[in-house]
This record gives structure tokens, C-alpha cells and sequence, in this order.
């Protein structure tokens, strides 16, 4: 095995990991965003403990909300 075989065996190992990371999120917190200039925080506090999370504006439909599939909470 070559150096650059090696290099890009790391790669895609790196790659696989960070994927796996991606899917093993599963719960959903809604935000809506009623135009406070906190929203953006409060989002990213919830990213933070593995949670995702999906912001919509404040004036968003039933059947967006209805859509997102949110199993772990909706913040105002």
C-alpha cells in the first residue's frame, strides 16, 4: 500500500465516521421565529445537546409544521 493509498484510506474512514455522526441525530425541536433576536442562539443551544432543529417562521402553516415531524418540542 502506497502513501497516498494510505492518505486516502484515512479519508474515507474520516468521511464514514462524520456520516454515521450526521444520521445517529434523530429528534426534531421546532423553532418559531417570531423575529427575536435570539432565535439563532437558541437554535444552535439545541443543535448543541444533539437535538435538531428545524426554524420556521412564526406565521408558518399547520401543514409545515405538520410536515416537520417533531417529536421533541416546539419553542416559541
Amino acid at each position: 500500500m502506497s502513501r497516498s493509498d494510505s492518505a486516502e484510506n484515512g479519508h474515507v474512514a474520516k468521511k464514514a465516521k462524520l456520516d454515521k455522526g450526521l444520521h445517529a441525530v434523530h429528534s426534531v425541536c421546532l423553532v418559531l421565529d417570531y423575529g427575536s433576536q435570539y432565535t439563532q442562539l437558541i437554535a444552535r443551544r439545541v443543535r448543541e445537546n444533539n437535538v435538531y432543529s428545524l426554524l420556521l417562521p412564526g406565521d408558518a402553516d399547520m401543514v409545515s409544521i405538520a410536515l416537520a415531524a417533531v417529536d421533541q418540542g416546539c419553542l416559541l
